[in-house]
């Protein structure tokens, strides 16, 4: 299995697969600004999305948005900067593990072919694994209160360190 760009006919099927496992993430997409959709149309229209797929089912996506979100008078949007924000990555549990490592250095050479200077992303503070997974990734860290109110850790990678870590 392998990661490629999704284009718009695939839109149906990523919400399908964040649906699914909607109950399964924390916080929920379904509690975003925009909910499942909204999240899948903003990412479409201010970065990129990859998918990978098993026997034509797409069993892991990742979104990135090509700037910070930004919530302003009711709307969802991104407001263009250089830095690529890992907005999502969903795998169905049985494609966890290698498929997240695969993921890693194409997010990181598209981020380079887009012109994105550095790469945040963030996970829940009480999520030992993940974040002992970021530190190595990451060259600063700062805690955040996300939308739900949750402390977060936010990583901060130049797109040439995170190239250098993963490849």
């Amino acid at each position: 299995m392998t990661w490629t760009l999704a284009n718009n006919s695939d839109r149906e099927n990523i919400i399908a697969l964040m649906e699914d496992l909607d109950d399964t993430i924390n916080p929920p997409f379904s509690s975003f600004p925009n909910g499942i959709a909204g999240s899948v149309d903003l990412t479409y229209q201010f970065g990129r999305i990859f998918i990978s797929e098993s026997d034509d089912q797409i069993v892991g996506v990742s979104g990135y948005l090509k700037g910070m979100p930004k919530f302003k008078d009711g709307i969802l949007t991104a407001e263009p900067e250089s830095i690529a924000y890992v907005y999502y990555t969903v795998i169905r549990p049985a494609y966890r593990g290698k498929l997240m490592y695969d993921l890693l250095p194409v997010v990181g050479n598209q981020v380079i072919l887009d012109g994105m200077d550095s790469i945040k992303f963030k996970a829940h503070k009480h999520e030992k694994i993940l974040n002992r997974f970021y530190r190595q990734l990451s060259e600063k860290s700062e805690e955040k209160i996300n939308s739900q109110v949750v402390p977060c850790l936010q990583y901060t990678a130049s797109a040439q360190t995170w190239a250098k870590r993963i490849n």
